[in-house]
């Protein structure tokens, strides 16, 4: 398998400012599929910014 990782900042969301950790692995047979993890960390604002999103978005579904 190959991957990759790293971070990256969204930094206007309704909620706040999102810092996210993320990991992306591909199949060396399918190079054109991946799966992408992300992740925030435990306590952050941005573990906060990420559950309010969460929240409104099932608030929301028709």
């Amino acid at each position: 398998m190959r991957g990759s990782a790293g971070s990256w900042t969204r930094p206007r969301t309704p909620p706040g400012r999102l810092d996210l950790g993320f990991e992306t692995l591909r199949l060396p047979d399918d190079p054109d599929q991946a799966l992408v993890a992300h992740t925030v960390e435990e306590g952050s604002p941005s573990q906060t910014a990420l559950r309010l999103l969460a929240a409104w978005k099932a608030e929301t579904r028709c």
